[in-house]
């Protein structure tokens, strides 16, 4: 599968010819797949390179959420927020073909008299999460200080395969998560 994103910002590019030369490299690679992981939402251009490799290309092209929504293709979704069921998730998509983001995320809660604020970032670094929720597949583990509590949740290799579990018993039909976070997790 090749995977394409707009790391670097869409400026003036011409949306047939990322669409032809897409098309030669799948037909070349015999590519089973595509997917646009555009996250910078709000682009008429990245709206329109979309469109144009959608169109173009022999092979499914899924699309990330971000862009997919007005699209006939599979949506592509990052991974489920760690405080949020895999099929409240999904609900929006119904109807869709879905491939999910696979990942190792970490979500701190910290909650404090004046409120609380919530920080989400990748980490496969093990660590101790006494608690579980197999619902939400993750691991957590509260800390209290006079001032706070903190919830960190995690999503372990463990948790993230039954994740995968349940995405493919609801219909997914792909899971693509990058080699450099998951490879040494053996998921």
């Amino acid at each position: 599968m090749l995977i394409v994103n707009d790391r670097t910002p869409v400026q003036e590019h011409d949306p047939s010819l990322i669409a032809g030369q897409l098309t030669q490299l799948a037909e070349e690679w015999e590519a089973v797949g595509i997917l646009l992981d555009f996250q910078r939402p709000d682009s008429l251009q990245t709206a329109q390179i979309a469109q144009a490799i959608l169109s173009a290309l022999p092979c499914p092209v899924g699309i990330s959420e971000c862009y997919a929504r007005d699209l006939s293709c599979p949506v592509f979704l990052s991974p489920p927020p760690l405080d949020c069921p895999l099929t409240e998730y999904i609900a929006p998509w119904q109807g869709r073909e879905l491939w999910l983001e696979a990942a190792l995320d970490t979500q701190v809660i910290t909650v404090t008299p004046k409120g609380s604020h919530s920080t989400q970032y990748f980490s496969s670094t093990p660590a101790d999460y006494p608690h579980e929720d197999a619902k939400l597949h993750i691991h957590y583990k509260i800390e209290s200080a006079p001032d706070q509590v903190r919830f960190t949740l995690h999503r372990t290799p463990e948790d993230l395969t039954s994740l995968l579990q349940e995405a493919e018993a609801l219909g997914f039909t792909h899971a693509i998560g990058l080699y450099q976070e998951l490879a040494s997790t053996n998921t």
